[in-house]
């Protein structure tokens, strides 16, 4: 018995656990520790800019420290990015009985509100662009919330591959796109269908002159709502509130 106690305590110890890790190759070891938590995600479900922004903030994995030793999250990281484009879309199908190498996900086994944030992350990926760059740029100096919702860290992943080079770190606004947090965009003026609209058809210049935004049409409207959900929490957060639109 008293071998037992011994041989676990050595087996649980980090020391131990360490040297199993460094035996394991990338990715049986990406397999162990992603799956220690939740069910493993594949590698393709995410651009190799996205793992980078998750793996790199495992001290806060939506509201868990999920915090990794060094070389194990440089390992992890290696393997769940390579051959991941930084900004190319993605495209999953399910796997029948999810017994194939690659395709660890059944989603049958997730909740419906987890199903929905996987799907929709796959799509992450649109550039937003303007026609022309403005003579007098507008940015604003933005506060950023203590804590955003599961939806809004989504959409702050989707935001900073796609919208911040035109819309500014935050939606703080660039020479080539206006400020999203700003009154002007507060949900009385501008509702969230706007933004929908703006996205799958594209919007004419007229608050700024910034030219033209292009639709970008590939956008799923799941994903729309979660770059929205980011946008409007962080309004909130800089006081930007509902206001009733006067023509």
């Amino acid at each position: 018995m008293k071998n037992i106690q011994v041989s676990l305590t050595l087996a649980m110890s980090p020391v131990a656990m360490a040297t199993e890790n460094a035996v394991m190759n990338h990715k049986d070891l990406a397999k162990k520790e992603g799956g220690a938590c939740h069910y493993y995600f594949s590698k393709e479900f995410l651009t190799a800019f996205s793992w980078k922004i998750l793996i790199n903030n495992l001290g806060d994995h939506f509201g868990e420290d999920a915090r990794l030793d060094e070389e194990t999250r440089r390992r992890i990281l290696t393997y769940m990015a390579a051959g991941r484009s930084m900004n190319m879309p993605l495209r999953a199908t399910e796997c029948g009985n999810c017994h194939c190498e690659e395709t660890t996900l059944n989603l049958n086994w997730i909740s419906h509100k987890m199903k929905l944030l996987l799907k929709t992350s796959l799509f992450a990926v649109f550039i937003m662009s303007a026609a022309n760059i403005a003579s007098a740029a507008e940015r604003t100096d933005v506060k950023m919330p203590k804590e955003l919702s599961a939806q809004a860290k989504w959409g702050r992943i989707a935001f900073d591959q796609n919208c911040a080079a035109c819309h500014g770190d935050n939606g703080a606004g660039t020479e080539q796109g206006p400020p999203l947090i700003h009154d002007t965009y507060n949900p009385g003026h501008h509702g969230d269908e706007s933004f929908y609209r703006a996205i799958s058809s594209g919007v004419q210049q007229h608050h700024w002159p910034y030219g033209n935004m292009p639709a970008q049409s590939q956008i799923e409207p799941d994903l729309a709502g979660m770059i929205i959900k980011f946008i409007r929490e962080v309004q909130s957060e800089n006081g930007i509130v509902y206001k009733p639109h006067r023509m």
